[in-house]
């Protein structure tokens, strides 16, 4: 057989299904089980600050997007396919829908659309965001994240249900195509089709269960918790006391040493008062006293070992520090760009990542559609003020206000020449040109001029 019929006939036989291949990679019946630690990983973002400030971070902002499905509309004004636009990378997909959308080639889906209702009430107990929010941190801490679809009378998802990663014991096979879901006393399988499987590829193994942040972290994270457990024993006393007192003949003169040592050394308006006792050459002080060397914080590195675990989390998520105050290192640049860099770096990819996997369950209401969202990347306002300011001339009126944050005005969408002291609609058109000696050529929101005399 030629490699063209190879092709058309399909690598594994022509089989529909991808897990064809996987007898091949997976010889075993049934799917890989969830990796040793997922519950505990996920379990973390409830007890270890720093995962849970940066997973929230990002999950929040990921979860604030604000999503859109639209339409190509062809000359008779039916909705028609954009094959280049649905499988652009996403700065390429946002310049070919906003020159359709200003050719008025694009139309919005309803407000009225099955998703964005499925979107906005998943199920009873969460929104669009905390679910969106979810999937993300399942994605970040272990790479994989999974939705139970709901389907509607009409046969299209009218709800999802997401499943935390370590229930699902099984992934499908060629032999059973079917998630195996177990949670305590649950057991169920779910066909394939009826699953949402958002996965991050592992480089090693692309078709396991998925490679997430959390992993990559695990080491750093268990020792960050355990450091804080050891301050909480530090100052918990560890059940040891500071000193121990040996001395007195008797249970009763014991007992008087006690009284007098706690009555004239106790309380802090005391400290550091010296303590005589008898015994001259007969007894050494050691006899009686006993201390005990506690470490202090800085012989145990404690402040500088977990200021350098908190950098590698917020390193490896690829956050900036100075979005949680973190300023030890920073200057006024720094902190002005540390937003722009967490969502053009960690944001937007993240985004476009769940876009990729939404788009799927789009198609299954209509495969014409494309789902899509404004950038969440910030604007530099630095640049567009120094380019403005470069030719001032060149913005609306409406426009400059628009850059000071302030209200658009009735008669602003005219441009400002503030050498000739007019001002256009046009500046390129001659005839609104004011004559030699002066003036401005009539605008739209002045009064109508009177008409010549007979």
């Amino acid at each position: 057989m030629s490699v063209w019929s190879r092709v058309k006939a399909g690598l594994f036989g022509g089989a529909r299904s991808p897990y064809a291949m996987l007898p091949a990679i997976y010889p075993s019946s049934s799917g890989a089980p969830p990796d040793l630690g997922t519950e505990d990983l996920l379990e973390g973002h409830e007890s270890m600050p720093w995962l849970r400030a940066v997973g929230d971070k990002v999950g929040s902002a990921v979860a604030c997007t604000e999503w859109e499905i639209v339409f190509g509309v062809d000359e008779y004004g039916k909705a028609t396919r954009l094959p280049q636009a649905k499988g652009a990378g996403a700065p390429r997909r946002a310049a070919l829908l906003g020159a359709l959308r200003k050719a008025g080639q694009l139309r919005e889906a309803p407000p009225d659309h099955p998703f964005y209702a499925a979107m906005e009430r998943p199920n009873p107990f969460m929104t669009r965001t905390s679910i969106t929010k979810l999937t993300e941190l399942h994605l970040d801490l272990v790479g994989a994240a999974y939705w139970i679809k709901q389907r509607g009378p009409l046969g299209v998802p009218v709800g999802f249900w997401p499943v935390p990663p370590h229930w699902i014991m099984e992934h499908p096979t060629s032999s059973r195509p079917s998630f195996r879901v177990a949670w305590r006393t649950w057991q169920v399988l779910i066909p394939e089709s009826e699953v949402v499987w958002f996965h991050e590829p592992a480089a090693a193994d692309p078709y396991g269960r998925g490679s997430g942040i959390g992993w990559s972290l695990g080491d750093e994270l268990e020792v960050d918790e355990y450091a804080a457990k050891m301050a909480k024993q530090l100052f918990f006393n560890q059940a040891r006391p500071d000193f121990l007192f040996i001395g007195g003949s008797s249970d009763a003169e014991l007992r008087r040493l006690e009284r007098d040592w706690v009555n004239r050394l106790q309380g802090f308006w005391r400290a550091h008062k010296p303590y005589f006792m008898l015994g001259g050459d007969k007894a050494r002080a050691s006899d009686y006293v006993h201390e005990f060397q506690k470490p202090t914080m800085e012989q145990l590195v404690y402040p500088g070992l977990r200021k350098i675990q908190r950098d590698i989390i917020l390193q490896t998520w690829g956050v900036p520090p100075e979005l949680f105050g973190i300023v030890e290192n920073s200057n006024r640049a720094t902190i002005e760009a540390a937003e722009y860099l967490f969502t053009r770096w960690v944001v937007w990819p993240k985004v476009e990542r769940l876009r990729g996997f939404l788009q799927r369950i789009v198609d299954e209401y209509d495969d014409r559609g494309i789902l899509t969202c404004d950038s969440p990347v910030a604007e530099d306002k630095e640049y567009q003020l120094n380019a403005a300011k470069a030719a001032p001339y060149s913005l609306l009126i409406n426009e400059w206000r628009a850059l000071q944050g302030l209200e658009p005005l009735p008669g602003g969408n005219v441009f400002v020449l503030p050498l000739n002291s007019y001002a256009t609609e046009d500046p390129a058109d001659a005839t609104t040109r004011p004559a030699a000696a002066g003036g401005r050529p009539p605008m739209a929101e002045d009064p109508a001029p009177a008409p010549p005399a007979a």
